[in-house]
């Protein structure tokens, strides 16, 4: 396919590090979830 593995390793590699820095951005906003969870709970 082309895909370099040792590339992918190494980005993943590196994305770890910055994870355990704390800087990582989130693609949701966890705050949402249980919201959510919340008003179907009291919707039921």
């Amino acid at each position: 396919m082309g895909i370099s593995w040792d590339k992918a390793k190494a980005d993943f590699q590196e994305y770890l590090k910055q994870v355990e820095q704390g800087n990582v951005e989130y693609l949701y906003n966890p705050e949402l979830a249980t919201n959510q969870n919340i008003n179907m709970k009291a919707g039921a």
